[in-house]
Order: structure tokens, then C-alpha cells, then sequence
């Protein structure tokens, strides 16, 4: 049922008072006169979008909520609410509990910077940021900040660290940490974690997003720990025991049940060359990584070999993550493969071109040789490689 502005107005504002109130404190929060306000509050009354709990104060009920389609309130609908939102029921900032920051926003994208370009090329897929960064040896991000435009140098070592790292996570999507299911074996489920609670922090430290709580909770391994978290209204405290393990047993749910992801659908012919073009783009940026060893300091050390090809693959079974890494770890097989080193296609091809040009097949015992040596080049790569990942462990 569709619902006049007015009254939606008046109800997203009792929403936002999240208390029972009174028709004249409602008016003056919606910045609306009283009669008319008192006049659409009874009405709302009927269709059972509002009831009346004390005398004399009214509260939006379920079926309010969702007339107005929350709790999934859209972004454009987001920012209405937000936009005549007054400091008092604005979001506040904490450096801990009960240490205010003296901040506040209407809107969280006030205290974010939103990226809009890498060395001038305009990004709209997020998940291209860290690939642009690092293979292209980006010097300036250009981000939106309190709706100015500032260029953010990149520092000269800064790619460097991030490849001896072995990681472009330094730039992710924060997301709740919100209980989806939990495993077989469960600390937190066996203390009383419930699906669909909200983990929020621990031992009274806020850290109200997944990637928080995860570091935070690796400090207090094998340690009783306190998980705040939020069930329905309640704030609750649950003690856990934290394994050696550092984790506690929770499946959280994924970004795409907080965000909206953009969808590309093809048809059976427009499949054939977007798949040519994807492969193209999954080998690309996988030369130019090659490049990287040779122009950034001590970038050897990301080379990594059967521990790191496991670790590229997620912990939980995600079929479409599956088969875009086997095809990606195929597409790097046939790059290496090509390569001009003896024993491989490529040192094949190398020999069969020098015949083509000179007119003269190499001698056996050059072939002898030259097979030796590339034996023993890929054996030393191969060696070097997982060696690194040995080393990795003990730091």
C-alpha cells in the first residue's frame, strides 16, 4: 500500500525517535505543525502502521517498518533520512566505551574518502583498485573528502612493501559482523551466539566491523574473552573461550547481503568473446606482475609456491571462486610455459626458431645441455619458491 509523503515522513521520524513520543514532539522533530501531523497519526492508527502504547504517545509498529521497507533502507532512502537528521540522532564516534571523539556525521560517507581515480583512470569496479595500484605503479589516487576532490600521493616505496607483504588487501570492503551459521565445532555457538546476532566487541573495546573483531580476537588466544553483541535490541555479554586457533566458530555473512554488486548477464554468443576477453584480462595483469620482480626492492620475496596457491583459495566452498582461480592458476601455467627456458614449450620453440634462421639444427650434446640447465633453473625455482612460503610461516 502506497503512502502519502507526508506520512511517511512522519513515519520514518517516529523510526528515527525509536521511543514512544508524543504527536506534538513528532511535528516539531519532522519540522511539521501539530494539527495536521495529529490528523495523520490517527489515520496511520487505522491501517495499523502506528499504535498507541502510554497515553497520549504513539510508536511505529512492524507493519510501519515495513511499509517503509525497513530494515533493508536503500541508499537513496538512507540519505532522506539522514539529510534533516539533528546532531542528537546523529552517528557519534568513540575512540573506545565511554571516550567520545567529540565527531559526529549525518551520514557515515561524511568521515569516508571515495576513490574516483588511479593515475587519472577513473574507477568503477572496486575490486580493480588494488590491481591498478600495484601493476600499473600508480603515483596518485584522486578522492572525493568532505565533496572536495584532493589527490592522495602514492609514496615511492609503498608498492614495494605491499608485494614483500604478499597482500593487496591494504584496501577492502568493511561489512558488519553479523552471525550467518556456525561450524561442527563452535566456542561461540556453544556459549550462546545465536544466527543473526551482531558481534560488536570485545571485553568492553568496540569493534563493530568483521576485520576488527578478527584482529582483535587473535591477541586472546587460548584466553577468555567477553563478545558484546547485538540481538534484537538487546546489548548482550557473552564469555567465549578463544582457542589457539584465534577463531571462535562463526560463518559471517558475505558482502553481497549488505551491498549491491552490479550484474553483467550474457548471451550464449555473447559469452564466447567476453570469456576470450576475460582470460585476456586474468593473463595480462600476470605478465605484468613478472615485470614487478625485476623494478620493485627485494619483490622476490612474494614469490611463493604450493602454501601460497592454497592460501589464494577461500576457506569456505564458493563454486564460482573455485573455478575463476583454477582457470587463473591454468592461464599462469601456460604463460610460464611459454617461457624461453629449456624443457619447456617455450625453450622448444626457442630451438626450432634458431633452426628456422641459421638453417641448422643445435648438436645433441648442446641439447643434452641445454635440457640440463633448464631442468635445474625450473628445480631452482621451484625450490626458492616454496622455501619462501617455509620462511613466511616463522615470521
Amino acid at each position: 500500500m502506497s503512502i502519502s509523503p507526508v506520512k511517511r515522513l512522519i513515519l520514518e521520524t517516529m523510526w528515527m525517535m525509536d521511543k514512544p513520543v508524543r504527536a506534538t514532539e513528532i511535528a516539531k522533530e519532522a519540522g511539521l505543525s501539530f494539527p495536521p501531523v495529529m490528523m495523520h497519526i490517527l489515520g496511520l492508527t487505522k491501517l495499523g502502521f502506528t499504535e498507541t502504547l502510554e497515553k497520549g504517545t504513539y510508536a511505529i509498529t512492524e507493519v510501519g517498518k515495513k511499509a517503509l521497507g525497513l530494515p533493508e533502507v536503500g541508499k537513496e532512502k538512507a540519505a532522506q533520512i539522514l539529510g534533516y537528521m539533528p546532531v542528537e540522532r546523529s552517528f557519534h564516534f568513540y575512540a573506545d566505551v565511554g571516550k567520545p571523539l567529540n565527531a559526529y556525521a549525518a551520514s557515515l560517507g561524511d568521515f569516508c574518502d571515495k576513490i574516483l581515480k588511479v593515475d587519472g583512470k577513473v574507477m568503477d569496479d572496486f575490486s580493480q583498485i588494488p590491481r591498478q595500484i600495484i601493476l600499473n605503479e600508480a603515483r596518485t589516487i584522486e578522492v572525493l573528502r568532505d565533496n572536495q576532490v584532493v589527490d592522495v600521493p602514492v609514496p615511492k616505496d609503498f608498492i614495494s612493501k605491499l608485494i614483500r607483504k604478499n597482500t593487496a588487501t591494504f584496501i577492502s570492503v568493511r561489512i558488519p559482523f553479523v552471525a550467518a551459521s556456525f561450524p561442527s565445532s563452535s566456542p561461540a555457538r556453544d556459549a550462546g551466539v545465536l544466527a543473526g546476532d551482531r558481534i560488536i566487541g570485545v571485553n568492553d573495546t568496540l569493534h563493530p566491523y568483521f576485520d576488527e573483531f578478527r584482529s582483535a580476537l587473535t591477541r586472546h588466544k587460548n584466553q577468555e574473552v567477553r563478545v558484546m553483541l547485538l540481538r534484537g535490541a538487546d546489548t548482550l555479554s557473552v564469555p567465549v573461550k578463544v582457542p589457539a586457533s584465534g577463531l571462535i566458530g562463526i560463518y559471517p555473512k558475505t558482502p553481497d547481503q549488505f551491498l549491491q554488486f552490479a550484474q553483467r548477464d550474457y548471451s550464449f554468443l555473447a559469452a564466447i568473446p567476453a570469456g576470450f576477453v576475460n582470460t585476456f584480462d586474468g593473463a595480462w595483469p600476470y605478465i605484468r606482475s613478472i615485470r614487478l620482480l625485476f623494478t620493485q626492492e627485494k619483490a622476490f620475496e612474494s614469490v611463493g609456491g604450493f602454501i601460497s596457491i592454497g592460501n589464494i583459495f577461500p576457506s569456505i566452498w564458493n563454486w564460482e571462486a573455485f573455478w575463476s582461480l583454477t582457470a587463473f592458476l591454468s592461464i599462469m601455467l601456460a604463460i610460464l610455459n611459454v617461457l624461453p627456458i629449456p624443457a619447456l614449450d617455450g625453450g622448444h620453440v626457442m630451438f626450432l626458431l634458431y633452426e628456422v634462421i641459421f638453417r641448422r639444427k643445435p648438436s645433441d650434446k648442446f641439447m643434452e645441455y641445454a635440457q640440463i640447465v633448464g631442468m635445474i633453473l625450473l628445480f631452482g625455482l621451484l625450490i626458492f619458491a616454496n622455501a619462501n612460503d617455509i620462511i613466511k610461516l616463522f615470521r
